[in-house]
């Protein structure tokens, strides 16, 4: 969070009390991250919900530089910004880590086309 909120982004992330669900589940295919948000805005012009899940085996696999990135990249899609192809940027659409240690301006450039 304090990646983003300490880039030239428009936006402040913050951490506020609530519920730690840990949950227990397969998949079919590795993977590192997911977010799930509800698509409507609340009446504080913030999303009603976002639900960012991180694989806890994959995550311990990878080195702290690519845990942080890949926490980043979930957080760029909870605050609506898709994949990008190039190593840009933190929101690689591929399983490659490109070696970011803060958002990009690509990455900056798309937070601030939504808000």
């Amino acid at each position: 969070m304090n990646a983003w909120t300490g880039s030239p982004a428009n936006v402040i992330l913050q951490a506020l009390p609530g519920n730690l669900t840990v949950e227990d589940t397969t998949a079919t295919e590795p993977w590192v991250g997911a977010t799930f948000s509800n698509p409507n805005w609340g009446s504080t012009g913030s999303f009603v919900w976002v639900h960012v899940v991180m694989s806890i085996p994959s995550m311990n696999a990878l080195g702290y530089s690519a845990q942080k990135e890949a926490s980043m990249h979930e957080l760029g899609h909870a605050m609506g910004i898709d994949h990008t192809y190039g190593c840009i940027g933190v929101m690689e659409g591929t399983a490659t880590f490109c070696g970011y240690s803060s958002p990009s301006s690509d990455d900056v450039a798309g937070i601030n086309a939504l808000y």
